[in-house]
């Protein structure tokens, strides 16, 4: 009996192990981006997408298109991405030079990324930064501070303009 109850022990263990790590390998894919530069990146380093860890840099060579990044990143990100998505190493600046590597979904209509798929990375980091000014001009114009700044402003240039027609 005792011998019975330890199989089954056994058998459900290996089973929960198996499945968890069927779970983990469906969950989990790789993409392979090609950057001119790898900036200090190693394997291991995190991929982060809005501000979220979506994944981790699995392995890097070089070859005669460039520095070869193999990233594994969660398949419900990677079904999201296109082959508009853009990607680049954030030389970790801000982080205690700490590379990552960043990736913004691109514009609509592209192809939907498959499993495995090889894109190419941008290759300046200032060059990305940029392409966040008129999204966080968008976001800094909605600001409940900035909207009451800009009606006192408004009511201020009325007001002068009043007194100046009326001299």
């Amino acid at each position: 009996m005792k011998k019975f109850a330890l199989t089954v022990v056994a058998i459900i263990v290996v089973a929960a192990g198996g499945y968890g790590a069927w779970y983990v390998l469906q969950q989990q894919q790789n993409v392979t981006v090609v950057f001119s530069d790898g900036h200090g990146l190693k394997p291991g380093a995190e991929v982060w997408m809005s501000g979220v860890k979506i994944g981790k840099v699995k392995g890097i060579k070089i070859t005669r298109d460039g520095v070869e990044t193999v990233l594994n990143l969660d398949s419900n990100v990677r079904r999201q991405l296109t082959d508009k998505a853009l990607f680049v190493i954030n030389p970790g600046f801000e982080n205690g030079d700490v590379p990552v590597v960043m990736v913004k979904p691109g514009a609509p209509g592209g192809i939907p990324l498959r499993k495995n798929a090889r894109i190419r990375g941008v290759n300046s980091y200032p060059l990305w930064l940029l392409t966040e000014i008129p999204k966080k001009l968008k976001e800094f114009e909605n600001e409940p501070q900035v909207r009451e700044g800009m009606r006192q402003l408004e009511k201020f240039r009325e007001k002068l303009e009043k007194k100046q027609s009326g001299q």
